[in-house]
């Protein structure tokens, strides 16, 4: 009874997967990117990095987001890395049609296009289990 019940809830739990590891790499990213806005603020950093911190901060997201996902669902490991990196795009590309500046597709869309999904698959791919070996 119970691996028919687990059939029937997998696409929920891939998805439920997906959208809380998707959550937690945007928390990081915002953390990440309220300690960056505080170093420029107190000028230890150069305002002329912000594209390099803001490359690194969605990799980073993408990368622990996909690892909690990966841990959470346990299976299809790089489909769920792609799918939290897809996602985190997705929602960053809703958000900029959103924003007050009106440019939808700006500098950065080429690099968060690679680093987000790309953080994913790293994510994903940091989640294998490694084989014991024996040793005779």
């Amino acid at each position: 009874m119970r691996k028919i019940d687990d059939k029937k809830n997998t696409g929920s739990r891939f998805i439920t997967a997906v959208l809380l590891g998707a959550a937690l790499g945007f928390v990081v990213s915002f953390a990440l990117f309220a300690v960056f806005a505080a170093l420029i603020t107190s000028g230890r950093i150069s305002e002329g990095l912000m594209p390099y911190m803001t490359a690194f901060t969605a990799f980073l997201g993408a990368v622990l987001g996909a690892v909690a996902a990966v841990k959470r669902y346990r299976g299809r490991l790089l489909s769920v890395g792609v799918c939290v990196g897809l996602a985190m795009l997705l929602v960053t590309v809703v958000g900029s049609v959103f924003s007050d500046s009106g440019r939808v597709l700006g500098g950065m869309t080429p690099v968060l296009v690679a680093v987000l999904p790309g953080g994913g698959i790293v994510g994903a791919l940091l989640s294998l289990k490694r084989k014991k070996r024996k040793h005779a």
